[in-house]
Formats: structure tokens, C-alpha cells, sequence
């Protein structure tokens, strides 16, 4: 039986494994192999490398750097102002008492003098009866007082007129007597008699004189006194009538009312704040200052305000001088009219000037100023691999730059970032550092 496979022949001869093989491209391709691997190998062993004793690796994404730059300094303060009444008057219940009437509402826009408020208080009433009881008790015997020194000015008067008539007839009897005596008709005794009358007389009467002058003194003293203690009491009794009075609370200016939360049949004590009225027409702008500048920010600087598409003109009002949270706080007011479209609440950017332009070594005003007060900073070598810290002194600044004075050339690159982290680092190592362009 014929044999019916049909495997093809195979080469058993070893012809095919006969080809010439290209050592040079295989040498090539190892070396290549190789170089990768030491630079593979190099990078690691610098990624895990360990940096210099007081060198900070840090990221250079996580840095800001920016060249110090040749400019023109125009120091300023720039930040946002509120707009904040220009008066503000605080609103008391100047006497204490019980809430009556309520006859307005927080935010309403009151006048000058209006009521407000109106509360009651007995102990008032009554302190007020008893003054005018005492004011007319006074006013009583004052008018009586008056009466009494009238009627004893009309005795001293008779007195003194019967004094005088008595010596005038004592004064005529001694002259006709004196004529007799000369003629031998009138007895020497009887002459020294009468002329003795009429010496007693004239004592009696300036004796009487005193008197009515030392009693009209004192009449007229005690009247003084009666007159200033019911002038006192006068006074007592107007205090009480304003006190009373003052239990309807008024408006002490116009402007809006704010804070005002009376409650009817509420007790008030003496001196409660109620609330406190805002002007309206009259705004100014409020603003926070950095500390930083408490030494040279005063009244008088100018300023501007950007509202709108407008700028208007500014001028310092009162500077404080308390220092809260790193700021302190300043008034500005509008030089001329005061914009209508202004309302209470609203913030404006604004600028104040502190000093004149003029040229300076600047660089931006970063958050690294905060972390060394201006005293040192990081300055980048020229291959962007590391900064080392150098002493810098800084002079004027605003909200954009800071003036260098010494420690930078231009074109030198410095660490604008924060701190955080590596503030304590003598130099940092910066990792996918780049070079200058």
C-alpha cells in the first residue's frame, strides 16, 4: 500500500544559520544603553542627594522671584475705604424710665429736635412738685422780707424827721434864750441847760443815723441771700422742669436713626444708649492703615478716590493713634462737594500720598517683606539653582513696590514669595531651577 503523507523535504544541512552578523551596530546600540543608564543613575543619585548643612530644598514652583528694576518711586497708601457718616452723634436716655410712646423707627431719617421717644418717671413728678413748693415757699418770704425792710425804711425815716424837727425847736429856743441872757433876762443855768439840750440832740440824731444805716446793711445783706437762695432754688426747680422734660427723648441732630430698638413698658436707667443718629448729607471715607506707616501718616496729606470712572480729590481728617490688629484708622474727606451717589457702607479704592515721585531701586512688594521686616531676603544666583540670604535695607514703599537702599544691584533676582517653611535657612537650593534669560 503506497505511502500517502506528503511532508515537504527539509534542509538538514545547516546552510540557513550561515548569515554575517553587524557587530558595530550592536556595540553602538549597547553603548547608548549604557549612557542612559549612568544618566538615569546620575539624576537619581542628585535627586536623593542630601543638601548642604543649612541650605532649604525647595521647588522652584513654589517660588516667586522678580529682578530688582531701575524706576520711579510714587509712595502711597492704596486700599479700599468705606464710606462712613462724617457725623455721628450717640443717642442717650438722658433720665431713666418706663417706655411710654415709640414714635419713630430704626432707619428712619429724623430732624433735629424731634420726639423720639417719650418714657415716664413718678420719682421726676414728684421731685419736681417739691421744688416748685419750695421755690414758692422762698418767693413767699422774700416778698415778705421786702415788705418788712419798706415799712422799717419808713420808720427810720420818721425817726430821723422827729429827731431833726425836736433839734430845730431846741436849736430856736437856744437862740432866743441866748438874747435874753445877754440882756440879763435869762439865767445862766438855765443857758447851759438848754445849750446842752441841744448838743444832746444832735448826738441822739447822729446816733440814730448810724443806725438806720448799719440796719439798712444789714436788711439789704439778709435780702441778698434771701434773693440768691431763691435764685438757687429757681435753678433746682429748672433742672427738675429738664429733667422732666427730658423724658420725651429728641433728636440732637438731623440725619438717620440706627441701633434704636425701644420696647413699650421697657425700663430704661439713666444714661441708656438708645441708638445713634448718622448724618446724611455730610460722608467721608474711612481707612485702614498698616501700621507700618502710624509715624508718617498724618492730617493734611492729599489723596484721590477712584468712584466710578471719576477720581475726586481727598485730604486727611483725624489720624488715630491706637494701633488695633496691625492697622490704625484715618478719616478722609472729599476736597469740594461730596459725591451724590455716595451711600453708607459702600468701598472705594483710594490712594494717599506720601511722598513726592522719584527715582529708586524697586522691587515688587511681596509677602517677604512680612516674614523679615524688610531686613534681609533671598537673592538668586545667576544659574536659578540657589539663593543665598543677603542683608537688604529698605526705604519707601507702597501698595505695588519697596524701595531698595542697599544690599541689591539691578537686574539681581530675589525671592518675592513668602517665607514659610525655610525663613531660618541660610540658602536654599532650588530644584528645576532656570537659568536667566
Amino acid at each position: 500500500m503506497a505511502d500517502t503523507n506528503t511532508t515537504p523535504n527539509r534542509d538538514v544541512s545547516g546552510r540557513g544559520m550561515d548569515r554575517k552578523v553587524d557587530r558595530s551596530k550592536t556595540k553602538m546600540l549597547i553603548g547608548i544603553a549604557a549612557g542612559v543608564g549612568v544618566l538615569v543613575v546620575a539624576a537619581f543619585v542628585w535627586a536623593i542627594r542630601p543638601a548642604p548643612a543649612g541650605y532649604y530644598v525647595v521647588d522652584a514652583k513654589r517660588l516667586q522671584i522678580a529682578a530688582a528694576e531701575q524706576g520711579v518711586m510714587d509712595e502711597f497708601v492704596g486700599s479700599l475705604a468705606q464710606v462712613t457718616p462724617a457725623q455721628t452723634v450717640r443717642l442717650d436716655a438722658v433720665e431713666g424710665g418706663r417706655v411710654e410712646k415709640i414714635l419713630v423707627d430704626s432707619g428712619d431719617t429724623v430732624k433735629a429736635g424731634q420726639p423720639l421717644l417719650v418714657l415716664s418717671n413718678t420719682d421726676l413728678q414728684l421731685q419736681l412738685i417739691t421744688r416748685e413748693t419750695e421755690v414758692q415757699g422762698q418767693i413767699n418770704d422774700l416778698r415778705e422780707k421786702e415788705i418788712a425792710i419798706e415799712r422799717d425804711k419808713l420808720q427810720f425815716r420818721q425817726s430821723i424827721a422827729q429827731n431833726k424837727a425836736r433839734l430845730s425847736t431846741l436849736e430856736r429856743d437856744l437862740a432866743a434864750n441866748e438874747k435874753l441872757f445877754e440882756a440879763g433876762a435869762y439865767p445862766l443855768n438855765k443857758i447851759k441847760s438848754d445849750r446842752e439840750g441841744v448838743d444832746l440832740q444832735k448826738e441822739l440824731l447822729q446816733i440814730e443815723q448810724e443806725r438806720q444805716l448799719k440796719e439798712a446793711s444789714m436788711m439789704s445783706s439778709q435780702l441778698e441771700k434771701m434773693r440768691g437762695n431763691t435764685d438757687r432754688l429757681e435753678a433746682n426747680l429748672d433742672i427738675a422742669r429738664a429733667a422732666l422734660g427730658a423724658l420725651t427723648v429728641r433728636a440732637p441732630v438731623a440725619g438717620t436713626l440706627t441701633g434704636f430698638n425701644p420696647e413699650l413698658g421697657q425700663s430704661l436707667a439713666k444714661n441708656s444708649q438708645l441708638g445713634q443718629i448718622d448724618s446724611v448729607a455730610d460722608l467721608k471715607l474711612t481707612l485702614q492703615v498698616d501700621e507700618y506707616y502710624l509715624a508718617r501718616f498724618s492730617s493734611g496729606l492729599t489723596g484721590e478716590a477712584q468712584i466710578g470712572d471719576q477720581k475726586y480729590e481727598l485730604k486727611v481728617g483725624r489720624v488715630s493713634a491706637q494701633v488695633e490688629n496691625g492697622t490704625f484708622k484715618a478719616d478722609l474727606h472729599f476736597v469740594g462737594k461730596t459725591p451724590e451717589s455716595l451711600r453708607r457702607g459702600q468701598s472705594f479704592p483710594v490712594k494717599i500720598f506720601i511722598s513726592e515721585p522719584a527715582p529708586a531701586l524697586m522691587l515688587p512688594n511681596g509677602p517677604f517683606i512680612t516674614a523679615t521686616g524688610g531686613r534681609w531676603a533671598f537673592v538668586v544666583n545667576a544659574d536659578g539653582t540657589e539663593a543665598a540670604k543677603r542683608d537688604i535695607t529698605i526705604g519707601r514703599r507702597n501698595a505695588g513696590a519697596v524701595e531698595v537702599l542697599n544690599g541689591l544691584k539691578p537686574g539681581e533676582r530675589v525671592v518675592v514669595s513668602d517665607y514659610e517653611g525655610f525663613q531660618t535657612a541660610k540658602a536654599l537650593q532650588i530644584k528645576n531651577g532656570t537659568k536667566k534669560k
